[in-house]
């Protein structure tokens, strides 16, 4: 898959109590489709992977990813992981 124009890099947002806000993250997942962004990097480290363990960059990846595709098949995302960043 070729990747052409602006690739937006998701933020991961926390509650108060340090758990991934998903709530907050659909909210700015909808708002980055709405407006027509066509490529979106979920990377380790705007992503605040280092805070997570492997079972959170999983689901964060996995939800990420299902919210995405279920808007538009056709737009690809780029998942980081822990072990290589990227």
């Amino acid at each position: 898959m070729l990747l052409n124009g602006p690739v937006f890099s998701l933020i991961t947002p926390f509650k108060d109590d340090l758990s991934i806000d998903y709530y907050s993250l659909e909210k700015y997942l909808n708002l980055l489709l709405a407006s027509k962004s066509s490529q979106l990097y979920s990377m380790a480290f705007n992503g605040k992977y280092e805070t997570l363990d492997s079972e959170e960059i999983i689901c964060l990846n996995t939800f990420i990813t299902a919210k995405v595709k279920a808007i538009s098949p056709k737009i690809p995302v780029i998942c980081g992981d822990e072990i290589f960043c990227s």
